[in-house]
């Protein structure tokens, strides 16, 4: 019987060893390929723990890196469209000029067409849109956060507009012409006194005097009250000073003086033939001056109030508007809803704790544990107070041209002047600029601190992941040689003759 077994020598441990050689020369080969040492992270063998942690590291910084490339595009078009608004400001703030007027065949003046296109640049910048956003409406980043110029300065259907607003608070101030001061004379006493307890008019703040022969009372009570009481005559040339404190924080000052003639528009008066006379003459060009001062500086000063009544509304203000008809005789603010009045500020406006700014409102975390701060709200002061000295000059009627235009228009430059130079106490488009520079800062630190980590990272775990070529060629030329002997000798147990095994 021939025996059918295998050769001497000859098992199937053979065979697995050539098969295992074979599938470590493609492994190596493979290796050699593509650099890696694994397709898995489980051929990574006892690190492959620590390449899955490297991994993620790695994502995460990439993930950190995208939001801080997007923020980079944000914040840059922010501080400068906030440069470009601070131009506007400086630029109209040059223009405006209390020793010029220049009528338009329009009726409006050359400095009221100037803050028109200020206010109208202003509130494109406001409305632009950055990376996918609106920056000044806080959270609210999906839809212009402004309504148009037209809209706000001239209303909407039942929605009044500044120009409105501003025209009822003009009438609240002025009264019936002297700034709701009554004056009187009577047996040789001028009295004024302020028409009643309300945030309009004039307001007396004190009166001074060189009359001789007078006895001046200065201003006392609720409403105050001043007068003059003469008790012979004074002499030309002595004078009376009234200073009256204005709805914008601002004074002015109406000063008459004794003449040889009554001139009411140089503040003269006449003596009279007896002191009654002269009070009654006293009392005819200081309601003269004063009418004069309500028509400019009062004018111009509550124009300023209004346009605080109007635009300022951070926090869920609501605007205000004077409580009438009738608005010449009012004596409160209420407050203007969204069925009549028009709501200039369209972007998020909630209640914010004391101290709280709307820059942490909106926030993008470029770090495990650091975030940066951008938030902005249209109508912050900072932006706030500068469009309301544009809104005031464009609003303001002057198409009369006359003395009292020309004086309003130089009372109104040189005020809306000094408010665009940010009054201290008032928030600078400086000071949200800064904070914006700030974040832009944090920003890039962040960026320059994840690139340093991942260029750590990547080091590390190509350490684990990648192949050492020149390790790998030796290994596999040793793997070659080796499997080139196994073969030989496989090969001559493979070549042994029955007769021979036998």
């Amino acid at each position: 019987m021939v025996n059918l077994t295998s050769p001497p020598g000859y098992s199937a441990s053979v065979v697995a060893q050539l098969m295992t050689m074979r599938s470590q020369m493609e492994d190596l080969s493979r290796q050699l390929g593509t650099g890696m040492k694994a397709t898995t992270y489980g051929g990574l063998g006892t690190e492959r723990s620590v390449a899955v942690s490297l991994r993620s590291k790695l994502e995460n910084t990439g993930a950190f890196q995208q939001t801080i490339g997007l923020m980079d595009i944000r914040l840059k078009t922010t501080s400068t469209t906030l440069t470009h608004m601070q131009n506007v400001i400086d630029e109209t703030r040059k223009a405006f000029d209390p020793n010029q007027f220049n009528l338009l065949s329009d009726g409006v003046t050359g400095q009221q067409k100037n803050a028109y296109n200020a206010l109208n640049e202003f509130l494109g910048l406001m409305n632009s849109e950055t990376a996918g956003r609106y920056m000044f409406g806080g959270r609210q980043t999906d839809k212009p956060p402004a309504e148009t110029i037209d809209r706000i300065m001239d209303g909407f259907g039942t929605q009044a507009g500044f120009k409105q607003v501003m025209s009822e608070r003009r009438l609240a101030d002025i009264g019936t012409g002297n700034g709701r001061l009554s004056l009187t004379a009577a047996a040789g006493v001028v009295t004024l006194a302020e028409d009643g307890s309300h945030p309009f008019g004039f307001k007396l703040n004190a009166v001074t005097s060189s009359l001789a022969n007078a006895t001046v009372v200065a201003p006392s009570g609720s409403p105050q009250t001043t007068s003059v009481t003469f008790t012979g005559q004074p002499a030309v040339g002595q004078s009376l000073t009234v200073t009256l404190d204005m709805p914008d924080g601002t004074s002015t000052s109406v000063t008459v003086k004794v003449g040889e003639t009554t001139e009411p528009d140089k503040g003269l008066f006449a003596l009279g033939a007896t002191p009654d006379d002269t009070a009654a003459n006293l009392q005819s060009v200081l309601a003269n001056r004063l009418a004069f001062a309500a028509g400019t500086d009062l004018t111009a000063a509550s124009a300023v109030a209004a346009s605080g009544n109007f635009f300022d509304t951070f926090g869920g203000q609501a605007p205000q508007r004077v409580d009438g008809p009738p608005f010449d005789t009012a004596t409160a603010l209420v407050d203007g809803t969204v069925a009549n009045t028009m709501q200039w500020y369209k972007g998020e406006n909630g209640a914010l704790a004391p101290g709280a700014s709307p820059r942490n409102q909106v926030q993008a975390q470029v770090d495990t544990n650091v975030s940066i701060s951008y938030g902005m709200r249209g109508n912050e002061e900072a932006f706030t107070w500068n469009m309301r000295q544009f809104a005031v000059m464009a609003a303001v009627d002057m198409s009369a041209g006359g003395t009292t235009e020309k004086a309003l228009q130089s009372s109104l430059a040189s005020k809306l002047k000094a408010n665009l130079a940010s009054p201290p106490g008032t928030q600078t488009l400086t000071s949200v600029a800064m904070e914006i520079a700030l974040a832009q800062q944090g920003n890039k630190q962040a960026g320059e601190r994840h690139t340093q980590t991942a260029g750590t990272v990547q080091t590390f775990l190509d350490g684990i992941e990648q192949s050492d070529k020149n390790e790998v060629g030796v290994k596999m030329l040793a793997l070659q040689t080796s499997m080139q002997a196994s073969y030989q000798a496989t090969s001559i147990l493979y070549k042994l003759s029955l007769t021979n095994y036998m």
